[in-house]
């Protein structure tokens, strides 16, 4: 959560962070043991934190400017986006199913290929 909190912090800024609430990597609190050993967690906080922009904005410029690592990154995205789709489907089925047989115990079971693909949309309840 630290790492999504400081990242969100750095994307937003400041004032808006604070206004949502998210977390602050504390700064130098003094010589105590407790103080030096969150110091040292935060600075390997903002280490990672940094080091993923870097990587980030790496990958950004590599397929803005090499064609042979664009084509690489786009059909990389795309067969995620398949492999999503699919195991969206197949979850999101069963799911529409179990919920349809439990609103309407007393009607026949639904199969597989009859349940909507979406999740908001159910038949209505008479």
């Amino acid at each position: 959560f630290a790492f999504r909190a400081e990242v969100c912090r750095n994307l937003l800024g400041d004032p808006l962070a604070d206004g949502l609430g998210l977390p602050k990597c504390y700064c130098w609190q003094g010589w105590r043991v407790d103080a030096i050993q969150i110091f040292v967690v935060n600075a390997l906080l903002k280490v990672a934190v940094y080091t993923f922009f870097m990587c980030f904005r790496v990958y950004t410029l590599l397929t803005m400017s090499c064609p042979w690592f664009k084509t690489k990154a786009t059909v990389w995205h795309g067969n995620l986006q398949s492999r999503f789709l699919q195991k969206w489907v197949e979850g999101n089925s069963s799911r529409i199913s179990a919920a349809y047989k439990k609103d309407n115990t007393a009607s026949a079971s639904v199969t597989k290929s009859s349940s909507c693909p979406f999740s908001m949309v159910m038949p209505p309840q008479i």
